[in-house]
């Protein structure tokens, strides 16, 4: 990128670039929203004693800095599986992680639904036999191809609709 744009090295550097990148987005945590259906959605599935699973390709370090700012979501989780975990060879869309994340959790990947707002992801889940559900985000551009998706909801409030009431 830093080449792309004629920056020289002793300008900037690639990790000079990375570390300004990366306290700019830390910075941005504490004001990011979750996707409209999202904590209503976990806490559906925990009230009816769904295990659930976050696998993200984010590092662990980015991902702890930004859910400590969502406990909501977080607290419920049986499972965190991201991006630079040891067990996880390859990255979406491989389905490595959603595979590492089902077999965490002792579920059988073709029991699992992935609920994913990016095409590689859509591939990722797929491939891993889960049931895969696109989200494509609006707050990003809905571009990409999610025809692989079993199923494209604009909301995950559509599918908290569908969802049976919590005992």
């Amino acid at each position: 990128l830093l080449k792309a744009l004629g920056i020289p090295p002793e300008q900037l550097s690639p990790e000079g670039y990375l570390r300004q990148y990366d306290a700019v987005i830390e910075r941005l945590y504490p004001s990011l929203r979750p996707m409209p259906g999202a904590v209503e959605l976990v806490q559906r599935f925990a009230a009816l004693g769904v295990r659930m699973a976050i696998a993200t390709s984010s590092q662990r370090h980015a991902f702890d800095k930004k859910m400590a700012h969502q406990p909501e979501l977080l607290g419920p989780m049986a499972v965190v599986v991201t991006g630079d975990d040891p067990d996880v060879a390859r990255g979406k869309p491989a389905p490595d992680i959603f595979l590492e994340a089902a077999r965490r959790l002792g579920a059988d990947p073709a029991e699992c639904v992935v609920f994913e707002d990016a095409p590689a992801g859509v591939r990722a889940g797929r491939d891993a036999g889960a049931f895969t559900v696109a989200i494509p985000d609006a707050r990003f551009g809905c571009s990409g191809d999610f025809s692989l998706a079993h199923r494209v909801l604009w909301s995950l409030e559509e599918w908290l609709a569908e969802l049976p009431s919590a005992p």
